[in-house]
């Protein structure tokens, strides 16, 4: 209701303001044609207006599907960026801040789309995306034209409904996506046989799939295993770090990689409770010449077992493995792989979107790079 009052007051402000401009007037003798001018210009910046704020408030609407929008042409499209900017100066002043930063990020996304498409990077992680987002983002990922091989979600509120409609996109063979990440986006179990879904899709491209600080438990890791038998999966690294693992999940999985043993060379379950019997079971696939499983993590402080020879000959020289140092990670989040790159996000908006040649005209389309 706060919502709906507060855009509602925003409207009277701005047709107040439309009045008074209407009564300015340049002298008598053109005061009559003026005066219908400025009531036609009232009429139609009233339509605008009303028109706008509604969708404003569609927007934060908890039943409203955010997708892609019509294409607008420039002229419409600077007018309505330009009212945006008025409605949250309007919405600051009224103490509504958390209102606006909301209607801002939403907002902002839908008008990133179409550069997220043309991107290889989409760094979002804490962009306070909901699982409403990710229909949008299943159409940019299905879209014959999408390069987009990157994608950050991470420490978003986007549940198991919303990885539902993103594994939509994650199947179309148009996908080219590599690597995943959904570390903190409060999925549970239920998430991973959707995962499953995509791993074992002829289709699928993904090579890289972080899913720490996820409560997907020993149910998960049964479903995801699934997908990881597959002949299809590509995955070549796997982080499950803070999932409430224990050893029936690590039975699972070392399972599904002796089933298909060709492609996992990282697998992170640190800070989970696999039990001397979960370990044992996982270690011994570094040990196995058929596995390519080369960096297990497993301690609470994030300690690694590795291969310490290469995979040709394992067996007849006798395979080892060592412990690295632990990887660096902060405190509080638990941990993670390493990242291929750093991200790189605007300190306001916690977003970055890369491409391997810069955007022709970004600027005047109202994104940035």
């Amino acid at each position: 209701m706060i919502e709906g009052s507060t855009l509602k007051r925003t409207i009277s402000v701005s047709l107040s303001l439309h009045r008074a401009t209407a009564e300015v007037s340049s002298g008598p003798h053109h005061r009559t044609g003026q005066d219908s001018v400025f009531k036609r210009l009232e009429k139609d910046l009233s339509t605008f207006v009303q028109e706008e704020l509604k969708k404003f408030q569609r927007l934060l609407s908890t039943d409203y599907p955010e997708c892609l929008e019509p294409v607008e042409d420039e002229e419409q499209r600077s007018s309505s960026e330009a009212l945006l900017k008025i409605t949250l100066n309007f919405l600051r002043r009224m103490d509504q801040k958390e209102l606006a930063e909301r209607l801002w990020s939403k907002e902002a996304l839908l008008r990133l789309l179409p550069v997220v498409k043309a991107s290889t990077k989409a760094l979002l992680s804490c962009c306070e995306l909901s699982d409403r987002s990710c229909g949008a983002l299943a159409s940019v990922l299905s879209s014959q034209s999408s390069s987009l091989r990157v994608l950050d979600l991470s420490h978003n509120d986007l549940k198991d409904s919303g990885l539902k409609l993103l594994s939509d996109g994650l199947k179309s063979p148009h996908c080219k996506l590599e690597t995943l990440r959904l570390s903190c986006c409060e999925l549970s179990d239920r998430s991973c046989g959707a995962l499953a879904s995509v791993l074992s899709s002829q289709s699928s491209s993904l090579r890289v799939l972080d899913l720490s600080l996820n409560d997907l438990k020993d149910s998960g890791l049964k479903l995801l295993s699934d997908g990881l038998k597959s002949p299809h999966c590509k995955l070549e690294t796997l982080s499950l770090s803070g999932c409430l693992v224990s050893e029936e999940g690590c039975a699972s999985l070392a399972s599904a990689l002796r089933s298909n043993p060709s492609h996992l060379r990282e697998l992170d379950l640190s800070y989970n409770h696999p039990g001397d019997t979960g370990v044992k079971l996982l270690s011994a696939l570094l040990e196995d010449p058929h596995c390519t499983l080369h960096t297990l993590r497993s301690a609470s402080r994030g300690s690694s077992l590795q291969r310490e020879q290469p995979l040709e000959g394992a067996a007849s020289r006798g395979s080892s493995f060592q412990r690295e140092q632990p990887p660096e990670r902060a405190a509080s989040r638990g941990s993670s792989l390493q990242r291929e790159q750093p991200l790189e996000r605007a300190a306001s908006r916690g977003s970055s979107l890369q491409r391997e040649q810069p955007l022709e005209g970004a600027a005047s389309r109202g994104s940035s790079l």
